[in-house]
């Protein structure tokens, strides 16, 4: 397994600490620069994957299979019976678009696999797909199956999506973060047998901002139970949309990274504070008209101010992989493209930070106040992202020592920096030579 590097990788994003600078100069970031950053922290979820053909000129960082028609209960409908058509597909499609890491979500369970085909509420998929398998061996057999199949294709497994969600996951009077705990204990060790380089990151969860989040929430029972079963993952996996009072996503940026300090709090108390984290599906707003919280859709140029410091703050933040939802969904509240798939402001960012970021090394985020300054080194070259938590603008003097002479937004139209100074809002700048 890859967690040993995954660790060092995770070291290296480290908040860099500094001194507040006087007036309105720039505050310039003191760490180190630490390893380069990989492709795959350019995560994206990706509905069209299953189509045929596809557009292989767009690239993705990386990619998590859901959503494609391709859960257990999709393939495998009887024991013994798999239908690979369709993810052999959706796999093929995302290594053309030269994704560096594709995440498989192993879940959802097939009726005739399930302990508890119905129940007093709802499965979000369908009769039993959110039920704890009634035998491990079923559960066993299936990633046996898949892992041979795209053994070193499909570089990561996650066991299950938002399993805090009854709707996706249900043990009935079991312990349920126990009866996840097991499900994950039981696929690590047939990926340590059949495909020993694949990464197995943890069921996600959704992090609900409640005041017992950190000692009472399923996902603290996962972490803990994951401890209990000597369970090491390569990474954690977590659902950083903000969820508060007003339901998933619609929260802000500073919202989000609450989320992620109440996650950072139950993932030390159980062990696992040197894995890095993975955000496996990321969004704002809402558009979703079946559920009933309020309808939050983002302008494109706020899109794309939300969509850039999310991945941004991952320079310092310990989360190593963010994958949006999605490049073609449009039941939240920030689209990379159009219905008609023409790529919009936010998917235009996309592509850019994924062109800027990849295979740069990683000076870590200094934030001082509302403004904040991030920095990369590609090849000798140092380059700075700046942007602020207030729309608002507000003009800064930038250090002289950084030499730099242009000013790029995220849709890579650059001007030149006048009189040492630019100013700056909630869309991050590129300053560089």
């Amino acid at each position: 397994m890859r967690w040993l590097k995954a660790v060092a990788v995770a070291a290296a994003l480290t908040v860099a600490v500094a001194t507040p600078s006087l007036g309105t100069t720039l505050p310039t970031p003191g760490g180190k620069y630490g390893a380069k950053l990989s492709p795959s922290l350019m995560g994206m979820h990706v509905h069209y994957l299953s189509n045929e053909p596809i557009n292989t000129s767009q690239k993705f960082g990386s990619v998590r299979i859901w959503d494609n028609g391709v859960r257990w209960d999709q393939i495998n409908t009887e024991p013994g019976v798999y239908d690979w058509s369709l993810l052999d597909r959706v796999v093929a499609n995302a290594e053309a678009t030269g994704a560096k890491e594709i995440v498989y979500v192993l879940g959802s369970t097939p009726l005739w696999a399930a302990k508890y085909p119905t129940a007093d509420f709802e499965y979000y998929y369908g009769p039993g797909t959110a039920s704890v398998p009634a035998n491990l061996e079923d559960w066993r057999t299936w990633v046996r199956a898949v892992a041979e199949r795209y053994k070193g294709r499909i570089t990561a497994y996650q066991p299950w999506n938002e399993a805090n969600l009854k709707a996706f996951f249900y043990a009935g009077a079991e312990d349920s973060p126990r009866a996840m705990a097991d499900l994950t204990w039981a696929a690590q060790g047939v990926l340590n047998e059949v495909d020993p380089q694949a990464t197995l990151t943890t069921a996600s969860s959704t992090v609900i901002q409640t005041k017992n989040y950190v000692n009472r929430s399923w996902f603290a029972g996962y972490m803990a139970a994951l401890r209990a079963r000597a369970v090491r993952p390569d990474s954690i996996a977590v659902h950083l949309y903000p969820w508060l009072k007003q339901g998933p996503g619609n929260g802000t940026l500073k919202q989000r990274e609450r989320g992620l300090g109440l996650a950072k709090q139950v993932i030390a108390n159980n062990g696992f504070a040197k894995l890095p984290i993975w955000d496996t599906e990321m969004n704002y707003g809402n558009q979703r008209p079946s559920n009933p919280w309020p309808k939050v859709k983002y302008s494109q140029n706020k899109g794309s101010a939300y969509l850039a410091q999310t991945y941004l703050y991952s320079l310092s933040n310990g989360v190593t992989q963010v994958y949006w939802y999605g490049w073609d969904d449009y039941g939240l509240g920030i689209w990379p493209t159009s219905k008609s798939g023409r790529v919009l402001k936010p998917g235009v960012t996309y592509n850019n930070l994924n062109r800027w970021l990849s295979g740069a090394k990683n000076g870590g985020c200094t934030p001082i106040g509302s403004i904040s300054t991030c920095t990369i080194k590609r090849k000798k070259t140092k380059q700075f992202f700046v942007f602020r938590s207030s729309v608002k603008k507000k003009t800064y003097t930038v250090p002289t020592k950084w030499k730099v002479r242009t000013a790029c937004n995220v849709l890579d139209s650059c001007k030149p920096i006048r009189k040492g100074r630019v100013k700056v809002g909630l869309s991050p700048l590129l300053l560089t030579k």
